[in-house]
């Protein structure tokens, strides 16, 4: 919803040309076909692995010693890699610029170090791509790939035939831009340099990118008009959020380390603006914004603990309006179709639905959107307590929506105003039966939801010892003022408890595969997540350290995807 993830798509890439070596990649770049001739200033997005060896030290950790996916690993994933790597630097790194045409889309300038041109053609023919000279360090490829192969000193360069510009004689070293990323840094990372008098044409670059997918985007024989509506609407919000990160970031740096000594992963982001641009603004109201949660007391024996302020720009601002107005008639027609319900209910359910929507248009008029978690473990067996803020414009219109939850469904029993902590009204809301799924397995059943409202913040609190808790915060909340704070996205937590709750769901639906994954990765007592954000000197810094669970969780997903296609 905001304006400060990275561009992921270029990034999908990424993997499948590390570890599957350069058919792969090749074929990918060959989709760019019959292009004008590329511009002498040159917009990219630079990929790099930093070396052959580490990626395979990594994913042998993550696949083999992780995952337990030994047989895998050893008929399957390794025998390819190795396939690879005939004639390559195995110690030095692989480098990919992915840029970017008007009018045919994504294409790619790979790097590959070798040590041997001759094994490594040798390797380029058994790929099923053919290699003939042309000119002095410069090869004619064909077949499975159609484009030229530029030898450097100790590097090979490829370009599709369309690109041939994009690796000319005098090219510089690949090493010059990624010496400040390579390893020890990171062993994988992304990195974005632009300038300012290019953010238009890298707007414009992206016209074709962006129209292939939203092609993708296809109308199901099962949701309705509006319905698909919505998605696309949905795609085109984030597809301009990319669009604008990729034109207006004067640098980018995203890296990652695994490291199997000390078991963990650490990543780390480097993000700066371009002066001037609306992103720029967004980025400089970081360090000035309110927020009310900063000096809440951390839970103690927290689960799961975090808090997010962040700006909502004018162009956010626009694209959640869009997305409000394209989900009112889909939710209105989902009501109608609704079986169970009975006219009241409906009539009851379309006025919660308006009130929450007019609610969040409300509340985009703050220009950011602030917010905590705290989750605890509960008094009973297997259960957990937790409690949720956001900051709001006119809070007190909960109470309103809150008090028509039982005219939707009678399984919704409320107690309004069963405490009040300050300028708090506390309300009580217990679900005797049909408890979602993943809800019970948190909280158990049944379920007791505490919600708190005030003028201008909204407590909402899970768990059947929970209303202390609540009251609790209130109190801090009513005797602290606003605070600002450079520090506006932190999280930590057990991601364990939350792969259980998945169990809970339908065996056959939901993605099955890979809740099973999920299940399998975190619940093994290693799976806590630590993530910070901050804007210091211009620049928004984060970073991420996590226990063995996620990279479990990667080394089963490669895994399932060499099962599925080696």
């Amino acid at each position: 919803m905001h304006e400060l993830a990275p561009p992921a798509h270029p990034l999908r890439s990424m993997t499948r040309i590390c570890v599957f070596g350069l058919l792969g990649l090749l074929a990918t770049a060959s989709h760019s076909s019959q292009v004008s001739a590329a511009d002498p200033a040159e917009d990219k997005i630079i990929l790099m692995q930093s070396s052959s060896d580490g990626l395979i030290a990594d994913l042998e950790y993550m696949v083999n010693e992780l995952a337990k996916k030994k047989k895998q690993w050893a008929n399957n994933i390794q025998p390819n890699i190795e396939l690879f790597l005939d004639g390559v630097d195995r110690e030095k790194p692989i480098r990919v610029d992915a840029m970017f045409d008007e009018k045919q889309g994504e294409y790619y300038r790979p790097y590959f170090p070798i040590v041997d041109l001759a094994l490594f053609r040798n390797n380029l023919d058994a790929l099923g791509i053919t290699s003939r000279p042309v000119a002095r360090n410069l090869f004619q490829l064909e077949q499975a790939f159609n484009g030229h192969m530029r030898v450097l000193s100790d590097y090979a360069v490829f370009a599709p035939t369309e690109w041939k510009e994009i690796i000319p004689d005098d090219l510089t070293s690949p090493e010059v831009e990624i010496e400040n990323i390579v390893a020890p840094t990171y062993d994988a990372a992304v990195k974005i340099e632009n300038s300012a008098d290019r953010i238009q044409a890298r707007h414009d670059s992206l016209k074709a990118v962006r129209a292939n997918s939203l092609a993708e985007v296809k109308k199901k024989s099962t949701e309705s008009a509006e319905e698909f509506e919505l998605r696309k609407i949905l795609a085109e919000n984030q597809l301009a959020k990319l669009s604008n990160l990729y034109a207006e970031l004067k640098y980018l740096e995203a890296g990652w380390t695994t490291d199997s000594e000390k078991n963990e992963g650490r990543g780390k982001l480097i993000m700066e603006a371009l002066e001037g641009t609306p992103l720029a603004e967004s980025f400089n109201r970081i360090p000035n914004l309110e927020t009310r949660f900063h000096g809440l007391k951390q839970v103690d024996n927290f689960v799961a603990t975090g808090r997010i302020t962040i700006p909502v720009s004018p162009r956010g601002q626009e694209r959640l309006q869009r997305t409000y107005d394209a989900y009112h008639p889909v939710i209105d027609q989902k009501i109608d179709n609704h079986e169970s319900m009975d006219a009241s209910q409906k009539k009851a359910s379309k006025e919660a639905v308006n009130k929450v929507i007019a609610l969040l248009e409300k509340n985009l008029e703050m220009g950011q959107f602030d917010s905590f978690v705290q989750m605890r473990k509960g008094k009973k067996k297997n259960t957990h307590e937790a409690i949720f803020g956001v900051q709001m414009t006119d809070g007190k219109q909960v109470d309103e929506i809150v008090k028509l939850l039982p005219k939707v469904y009678s399984r919704y029993v409320l107690k309004a105003d069963v405490a009040q902590a300050g300028a708090f009204a506390i309300h009580h809301i217990k679900l005797e039966d049909e408890v979602p799924p993943m809800l019970e397995s948190l909280f158990g059943a049944p379920l007791d939801v505490y919600v708190g409202t005030s003028e201008n913040i909204l407590l909402v609190a899970f768990g059947s010892n929970s209303l202390d808790w609540l009251k609790q915060v209130a109190g801090e909340l009513e005797t602290s003022e606003p605070t600002t704070s450079p520090l506006f996205l932190t999280f930590k937590g057990q991601m364990g408890p939350f792969a259980n709750a998945l169990t809970a769901l339908k065996p056959n639906e939901n993605r099955p595969k890979l809740r099973e994954m999920i299940v399998e990765a975190f619940t093994q007592g290693d799976d806590y997540i630590e993530m910070s954000d901050t804007f210091k000197d211009g620049q928004v810094h984060g970073e991420v350290k996590v226990e063995p669970g996620l990279l479990r969780f990667l080394g089963l997903a490669v895994a399932k995807f060499a099962e599925e296609n080696l």
